[in-house]
């Protein structure tokens, strides 16, 4: 997968830069005329072609990436009914407005406080206005991944701690087992232990087995609200073992030590493409400064200056865009869930943010002057 990750991240930044660079030397240079490369074909190729690119790589990636078979809906529904609004409403708000009239716009009082005041920001710090519509686009995907980011991050964080919570329980009912306790015993008198979100899972399911319920009716409740793969294999595995082997401390610790492996083997997996994931924030700092250093040398010699906007305020919107699939891409690859991406796209989209409005400084730093 950390093929994929670096041949999709480099084709990437090929592509874009490539056809970036032809159609400002086609605008910039009067003798020089490139077939095909017009503001059409760049619009269609950034906001079209290059995130269906993007999918498609996504896409394969799940289908070829090792994964659990449990998907958990709840980030993708946030993100569905709540980041995605969001943005459609920044988007109408503050980005549209730079390349249509602010009274065509539907919120168009609005729209004009949003645009003055983000004019205001940049011409303050020094940034030309042609990069306003992608610092809008970098400022409204920032604020609309918020949401999806944070539920993402508690969700996965709980999910975590029960898949950890149900290997120490295992660990524990071995010892516990070990005293001569019946395996109902062993889990009643567990369910006094603290094991973090699986506590409260556990001492239901330690009540229904007070109260007489089978073993295998108690899993199955619990397996409803557990929606955890791994912690649902696991428990499935002990309750197996209960009511086949009768559920022997061998056994149980033989489960345990499986369980503990499984564990180990996922952390390490997870800490071998860590070190990828400095790849998409390194590449988007790179790729976002080049493409503005680029626009600001042609500038000083672009034959029309009216295509020169034109083609700015295309070229670095759609980049901050291509630069938030890069960040699901991430995500994708470190963990198999596109979920993780949220946090990756965030976190570019401040980057990109971050070096739009560096950008002044970073130019006059390497010697790089506009008109």
């Amino acid at each position: 997968m950390s093929t994929l990750l670096e041949s999709y991240l480099a084709a990437s930044f090929l592509l874009i830069m490539t056809l970036n660079v032809m159609y400002m030397i086609t605008i910039s240079i009067a003798s020089i005329s490139i077939p095909g490369i017009n503001v059409y074909s760049l619009f269609f190729f950034s906001y079209f072609l290059m995130p269906f690119l993007s999918i498609v790589v996504i896409y394969l990636s799940d289908l070829v990436q090792y994964r659990e078979p449990g998907i958990i809906w709840d980030p993708y529904i946030v993100f569905l009914f709540v980041s995605l609004p969001i943005f459609i409403f920044l988007l109408c708000i503050a980005v549209i407005p730079y390349f249509y009239p602010v009274y065509l716009q539907p919120f168009a009082w609005l729209s004009t406080r949003v645009v003055s005041t983000i004019n205001f920001v940049l011409i303050s710090i020094g940034v030309e206005l042609v990069y306003a519509p992608a610092f809008s686009m970098s400022m409204a995907l920032f604020i609309s991944l918020i949401p999806s980011t944070l539920y993402e991050i508690l969700v996965f964080r709980k999910y975590s701690k029960i898949s950890n919570g149900v290997v120490k329980f295992l660990r524990d009912m071995v010892e516990v087992r070990k005293t001569g306790l019946s395996p109902e015993k062993c889990i009643t008198s567990l369910a006094e232990r603290d094991y973090g979100y699986f506590t409260k899972y556990l001492r239901e399911a330690a009540s229904k087995i007070a109260l007489g319920f089978p073993l295998r009716r108690v899993y199955e409740d619990l397996m409803a609200r557990v929606k955890v793969w791994r912690a649902n294999v696991f428990l499935y595995m002990l309750i197996d073992a209960i009511e086949v082997g009768g559920g022997t401390p061998e056994t149980i610790e033989n489960l345990a030590y499986f369980a503990e492996m499984s564990e180990a083997v996922e952390r390490e997996r997870a800490a071998s493409i860590r070190i990828l994931l400095i790849i998409p924030y390194l590449g988007a700092v790179i790729l976002i400064s080049s493409i503005m250093f680029m626009a600001v040398y042609m500038s000083t010699f672009a034959v029309g200056i009216v295509e020169y906007h034109v083609a700015v305020r295309i070229i670095v919107p759609a980049t901050v865009l291509n630069v938030l699939f890069m960040g699901l891409m991430a995500g994708k690859v470190s963990t198999g869930i596109l979920a993780s991406g949220f946090k990756h796209a965030l976190l570019l989209s401040l980057v990109s943010m971050a070096t739009i409005l560096l950008s002044p400084r970073m130019a006059t730093f390497f010697g790089v002057f506009g008109r």
